[in-house]
């Protein structure tokens, strides 16, 4: 799916974002870099697409869960939680001029694999 481009007097537009996930608005090479340093499969582009993004609709939900615990399994510490949660805002604020940002994400969900993150 290729992106449309976007109407600059839309850009311009000072915006609101509801129910943003952390998980999946992470910068892809940062995701990346995160991926390749926890072992996973992914200097292959199609194989780092295949198991960490959404690239077009899909039609069922076990597929985006199964991304969403994949990118859960690279975020593995708080230095990590913190640099992609400022990066989001950063892109948010600069890239998409969004003011008001709601950045949802659960602890919990990523304690049930990282017991050690406190």
């Amino acid at each position: 799916m290729e992106a449309q481009p976007v109407n600059p007097a839309i850009q311009a537009m000072p915006k609101v974002e509801l129910h943003c996930h952390l998980e999946l608005a992470i910068r892809q090479e940062t995701l990346k870099t995160f991926a390749l340093e926890r072992g996973y499969d992914a200097a292959d582009d199609e194989k780092f697409a295949e198991a960490f993004l959404i690239q077009s609709p899909m039609g069922e939900l076990p597929s985006v869960l199964h991304k969403f615990l994949n990118t859960r399994d690279v975020l593995d510490a708080a230095d990590c939680i913190e640099q992609v949660t400022f990066e989001v805002c950063e892109d948010m604020y600069l890239h998409s001029n969004v003011r008001i940002l709601e950045l949802r994400y659960a602890p919990s969900f990523l304690l049930d694999k990282h017991t050690h993150i406190s």
